[in-house]
């Protein structure tokens, strides 16, 4: 298990041009969180993701575990790994090691893992 959180995570952002994912648990008053969680996923090559969980735990997949997904995912592709989000194989994100960071902040600031724009 590389992290688990029984917060609920949305699908926040991915950029198609840098091909970066990022899943985020907000503040939540009710839950009496006070941080923000958000899990970062770079070169992402492939990904069977729901909208919302609630609650995660994030693994990289084992032998089997790739031998199962391999047969979902078009050929060709050359991910450094293959992470599940929980434990079934329907969410799945095949890209480098995924990084999660925590912090306090507002739901309107940028992102824990802001990059500064290069040109």
């Amino acid at each position: 298990m590389l992290f688990e959180s029984d917060r609920e995570f949305l699908v926040w952002s991915f950029n198609a041009s840098h091909r970066q994912l990022i899943l985020r648990s907000n503040p939540d008053r009710i839950a009496r969180t006070n941080t923000r969680v958000e899990i970062y996923f770079g070169h992402v090559e492939f990904m069977s993701l729901r909208s919302t969980y609630s609650g995660i735990m994030l693994s990289e997949a084992g032998p089997d575990e790739v031998l199962e997904i391999s047969s979902r995912v078009p050929d060709g592709l050359r991910p450094s790994g293959i992470y599940l989000l929980g434990g079934d194989f329907t969410s799945f994100v095949l890209s480098a090691r995924p990084a999660w960071r925590e912090g306090e902040c507002d739901f309107d600031d940028p992102s824990l893992f802001e990059f500064p724009v290069t040109e």
